[in-house]
C-alpha cells in the first residue's frame, strides 16, 4: 500500500531551509508580520527561533549574507521584542535603522536591535 507521507529533508535539505529561515529574519517587514498575524506567539517557532542560534558560530555564520539576521534572530528570542514588532512605527523603526547602518559601510559600528 502506498504512502503520500513526505519524505524528511536530508541533513543538507534541513540546513539550507534553516539558512533560508534565519536569513529571512534579516527584514523586519517580515518580523512584523510574523508578529502581526501570531506566529511569534507560538512556544514551537520560539523553540525553532532558539535552536537557530548554531549559526551564532562561526563555521556556521560564514554562510549567513545578511549579518542582520543574526541580530534579529537573537532580538526575536525576547518576548519584549517579539511584542514590539507587532507595532508597525516600531517595525519602520526597525528598519529605518537597519538602512542608516548601511548607508554607514561596513565596519562602522552595527549595532543591535533593541526593543
Amino acid at each position: 500500500m502506498p504512502t503520500d507521507a513526505p519524505t524528511p529533508p536530508t541533513d543538507a535539505e534541513r540546513f539550507e531551509l534553516e539558512l533560508e529561515f534565519v536569513q529571512a529574519l534579516a527584514n523586519p517587514a517580515y518580523a512584523h508580520f510574523l508578529a502581526v498575524e501570531g506566529f511569534l506567539d507560538d512556544d514551537r517557532l520560539i523553540q525553532f527561533i532558539h535552536h537557530l542560534q548554531y549559526f551564532e558560530r562561526p563555521e556556521y555564520a560564514r554562510y549567513v549574507l545578511y549579518p542582520h539576521a543574526l541580530a534579529f534572530r537573537r532580538a526575536l528570542t525576547s518576548r519584549r521584542f517579539r511584542r514590539a514588532m507587532a507595532n508597525p512605527r516600531f517595525a519602520r523603526r526597525c528598519a529605518e535603522t537597519q538602512r542608516a547602518t548601511w548607508a554607514r559601510g561596513p565596519g562602522r559600528g552595527a549595532r543591535d536591535v533593541d526593543a
